[in-house]
């Protein structure tokens, strides 16, 4: 198969295992096809195509009106988090133009479309890039039943965590499905953080702190080591220890379900929300209302196919 005459590809050293195509008059999107998934620490040649998107992502040029629509798609149906393929591994700096306004991200069970050059492999992993409006959709998927609503502040980006997002929504305002969904396989979650006027924001870098801390609020622990890290929270988020262990406790919001939902890792603790079955997520910028610090509200839903 021989690439079209406008593409410009990139493909180093790689022996048929990746190709990446660039933005061009024809079509303004990055795309990569892959034998293989890009991990956090890439090496060989998956390093290599890791440099290849970095470098046809700089030539992304967002204008008003936009935002990053990131897509994966893939036979592959193994539980990862679709925030660290498509952005996370790649980095999350390759992103700060681009998401400014904000960003979609999809996971697709599905076979990629055909890359430009015959690659090897017979499962491919697929990327997709493209600026979008404000007002577009998801590509692969639909809401279905609405599981939680929620209004609460936000710690400032400097400091947000999992932990510190986790407690301001356990303290703060939400509305959830009283019947649990711990059985829900496919999510979608929209989310609007509102920030100071001329404070420019990286989504790409707010979304995994973000939504692992805003999933892992719709569980409940299932009290494994409960006291131990009860006391590191309350040592890191300067609260009491108690209140800590109430809300971990606490299965009025349970609508993810009961699980081991955090344990001790090194000196701080480890979050296992069940960001995993994210297949659409939608992250928006917007200015604050005069006089408010960040906030964010947002929505999460049972995803169903378009």
């Amino acid at each position: 198969m021989t690439a079209p005459a406008n593409a410009r590809l990139l493909d180093v050293m790689t022996s048929g295992n990746f190709v990446v195509t660039g933005p061009t008059a024809g079509n303004e999107s990055v795309e990569a096809w892959s034998i293989k998934r890009l991990p956090f620490e890439p090496k060989g040649w998956v390093k290599d195509l890791r440099a290849a998107l970095r470098s046809e992502l700089k030539v992304l040029t967002w204008s008003t009106g936009n935002v990053l629509h990131a897509r994966f798609v893939s036979n592959d149906t193994r539980a990862f988090d679709v925030e660290n393929v498509l952005l996370y591994n790649v980095g999350n700096g390759y992103f700060a133009n681009t998401s400014q306004t904000g960003l979609r991200l999809e996971r697709a069970f599905a076979h990629p479309p055909a890359p430009p050059l015959d690659l090897r492999g017979e499962t491919l992993h697929y990327h997709q890039y493209r600026l979008a409006g404000l007002d577009s959709t998801f590509h692969h998927w639909k809401a279905g039943k609405r599981l939680a609503k929620w209004a609460a502040p936000l710690p400032s980006a400097s400091q947000m965590t999992a932990s510190s997002v986790w407690l301001t929504m356990k303290r703060g305002q939400a509305e959830v499905e009283k019947s649990t969904s711990d059985d829900v396989t496919a999510l979608m979650i929209r989310a609007t953080v509102g920030v100071p006027p001329g404070v420019r924001t990286n989504a790409a870098g707010l979304i995994k702190p973000l939504f692992d801390g805003i999933l892992a609020s719709f569980h409940a622990h299932d009290g494994s080591e409960v006291a131990k890290v009860s006391a590191r929270l309350s040592e890191a988020l300067d609260a009491d220890s108690g209140e800590i262990e109430e809300l971990l406790l606490d299965r009025d919001r349970e609508v993810l379900g009961l699980r081991r939902l955090l344990w001790p890792w090194g000196d701080t603790v480890q979050w296992n929300p069940a960001d995993d079955r994210i297949v659409a997520a939608e992250l928006l910028v917007a200015a604050a209302e005069p006089g408010r610090s960040l906030q964010v509200e947002g929505e999460l839903f049972e995803a169903a196919p378009a």
